[in-house]
Parts: structure tokens; sequence; C-alpha cells
């Protein structure tokens, strides 16, 4: 697993609702399944 893949998946969870205010915590949970779905 590359960081940059977990970048991308994060900077897309960002763009995609760019109205809300995410906290670190939030990001990397929604990285993290998405992540689990991927591999």
């Amino acid at each position: 697993m590359k960081n940059t893949t977990m970048l991308e998946v994060a900077s897309q969870v960002i763009l995609s609702e760019p109205n809300r205010n995410f906290t670190f915590d939030e990001i990397f949970e929604i990285v993290e399944n998405e992540l689990k779905e991927i591999w």
C-alpha cells in the first residue's frame, strides 16, 4: 500500500463534500474504510 493511494482517497473524500469541515479523525476513518473495500 502506497501513501499516495491514501492521499488520493482522502483528497477525493474532501473534494466530494467541499462544504463540510472534516476533522483529521473523520478523514482517516473514511480513508480506512475506502481502503478496506479496495484491498
